[in-house]
């Protein structure tokens, strides 16, 4: 797998939660917690493929090939505490570069993938959800 796989699977996810938020019936909790977890993976997928991009990672190797002192495949990107965890791959990413849009991510502190298992802990209104799939798409955007 090269990281620009990454970029894919968020603009795959990101393509979905457009599609649930302009065709579906936003009152079902079931739509927005599928908005809310692929609106998530969007960010957390759009981070990994920039920190690659940022340390000038090759194109074509494959990401398990990451190996540095700073940051490394398999205890920053693969790690499941630290893969899925958008606080920390933000944190790591903040190594290489700043720019305003980090601020805004801190949005998705609490999201994890265990939503797909348990759901969403919190009630969210549509505003909440609509602008949880914006700032993907903003992410999205920024950070490709």
């Amino acid at each position: 797998m090269t990281y620009s796989e990454f970029k894919r699977a968020a603009k795959k996810h990101l393509k979905i939660c457009e599609c649930l938020i302009e065709n579906c019936n936003l009152s079902d909790w079931q739509i927005k917690e599928g908005i809310y977890y692929l609106s998530g993976y969007v960010v957390e997928m759009m981070l990994k493929y920039r920190i690659y991009k940022r340390i000038n990672f090759k194109h074509n190797e494959d990401i398990k090939n990451l190996n540095r002192k700073d940051i490394s495949y398999q205890n920053d990107i693969a790690n499941s505490r630290n893969g899925h965890n958008i606080r920390y791959l933000l944190r790591k990413l903040r190594q290489y570069e700043e720019m305003a849009l980090f601020k805004d991510i801190e949005h998705y502190y609490n999201w994890s993938i265990n939503i797909r298992y348990n759901g969403i802990k919190k009630v969210y209104d549509n505003d909440t959800i609509r602008y949880t799939y914006e700032l993907a798409k903003r992410v999205f955007e920024k950070l490709r």
